[in-house]
């Protein structure tokens, strides 16, 4: 993800999850770019509600890579 897309990407994952809330790439995308702009607390407040999605949804965390 180059820098000039990161707030694009935080826009367009957003925008994916508004539709389909369960949608693995769009948290993983966010993640990652919360990361790499460097907003530690947005990447960590995110990873925490994804990580609840996967629970409700009776999946294991482990089997998803949540490191951004």
């Amino acid at each position: 993800m180059r820098q000039g897309n990161l707030a694009e990407a935080v826009n367009s994952a957003r925008c994916c999850l508004s539709l389909d809330h369960h949608d693995d790439e769009a948290w993983r995308i966010l993640i990652q770019a919360y990361t790499e702009s460097g907003a530690k607390t947005k990447a960590s407040e995110v990873r925490r509600r994804y990580t609840e999605v996967l629970v409700s949804l009776g999946l294991s965390v482990a089997d998803h890579d949540l490191a951004g």
